[in-house]
This record gives structure tokens, C-alpha cells and sequence, in this order.
């Protein structure tokens, strides 16, 4: 039933999409990061990655790495200024791009529309997803192809949690990384 109803959407298919590509070239850091650019441009969910991706990288290609996601940003940030009319419209699709906004709490859908959910609980659940990606930054100590697939797998699947619209319901963000870290090669 997702794929009749959400494959036509770019922002469902695109993130996910650039992001195995990201992990099959994460030998080369630079088109890795370029991958995630345009992954977090298309739909900032993939930002949440980016501690996990810069330690993973910490030692070998870091530099490259941040350079190619900056790079693409960057390119993104100015083909968006190139279409937008006029300053106050080029903030507000800069904010919608980066999801800087503050956490909605009228209009929800997914598992947090019920009546019998308070919204309000919506916050300890985002300080909660802050954590796991900021512990993933330094736990595990040394990472490999299997634990960057895993972790980035559960970073995707906690944005489910926390999403205002469809939580829950979005399974093309982290199922091609889920599918990768069940079917990954021998490491």
C-alpha cells in the first residue's frame, strides 16, 4: 500500500534513494557528501545524520566529506535564491528547506492526530531523537560500513517518532537502509 500511495512523492523516494548511494560511495567521502547535500536538500530529515556521517568519517576523509555536503548546500541554497522572488520569500523557503520552524503542535497526523495523544509529549520525544544522534556522534568508539548503515537505519526510523505529519507512516525514509544493514556483504 506505500508504494501506490507515496512513490510519486520526491521527498518520500529522493532522500532515501541518494542516501544508499551515499553508502555505496562512502569509500569516496567527497561524492558521499555530495550524496548527503542533495539528500538534505531535498528534505532536511537526512541533517539528523550528519554527527553519525562526520565521525564515521573522523579520521579518514573528513575534510573532503564535509566540503562535498557544504558544497552541494550551497548550490541548493543558490538555485532557491535564483527562484525566489523576493527576500522575504527566499527566507521562507530557506526555513521549509532546513526545517527551521518551531515544532507544530495544531494539525498533527499520523499516530499523534489521536485525541488521546497530547501533543505537548511530541517535545520530550524530539529531546529524545536529539540524543540518539548526538550519542551516535560518539558511541561506538571506532565505526565500519555495518555500524554507519545500522545507526543511520535508526536515525531515519526515529524521525517516524517525532514527525508531525504521517509519523509513522513514512516507511521509504529508512527501509532502504534497514533492507542494507539486514542484507549487508560479510564485513
Amino acid at each position: 500500500p506505500y508504494t501506490a500511495m507515496f512513490t510519486g512523492r520526491v521527498h518520500h523516494v529522493m532522500p532515501a534513494a541518494l542516501l544508499v548511494w551515499a553508502v555505496v560511495t562512502y569509500r569516496r567521502p567527497l561524492v558521499s557528501g555530495m550524496l548527503m547535500g542533495l539528500a538534505i536538500g531535498t528534505s532536511y530529515f537526512p541533517a539528523f545524520l550528519l554527527p553519525l556521517w562526520i565521525s564515521f568519517y573522523w579520521q579518514r576523509g573528513l575534510v573532503r566529506f564535509v566540503a562535498g555536503v557544504l558544497s552541494t548546500i550551497a548550490v541548493l541554497v543558490a538555485m532557491l535564491a535564483f527562484r525566489a522572488t523576493d527576500w522575504p520569500s527566499f527566507v521562507d523557503q530557506l526555513k521549509w528547506m532546513f526545517g527551521l520552524r518551531a515544532p507544530l503542535m495544531d494539525g498533527l497526523g499520523g499516530f499523534w492526530q489521536f485525541e488521546t495523544i497530547d501533543p505537548v509529549f511530541r517535545l520530550p520525544v524530539i529531546a529524545a531523537f536529539a540524543a540518539l544522534c548526538g550519542s551516535f556522534a560518539i558511541w561506538p568508539a571506532q565505526k565500519n560500513l555495518g555500524t554507519l548503515m545500522s545507526c543511520s537505519a535508526a536515525i531515519m526510523l526515529g524521525t517516524q517518532f517525532w514527525h508531525a505529519f504521517g509519523g509513522g507512516l513514512y516507511v521509504a525514509w529508512y527501509m532502504p537502509l534497514l533492507l542494507l544493514t539486514i542484507f549487508r556483504p560479510n564485513l
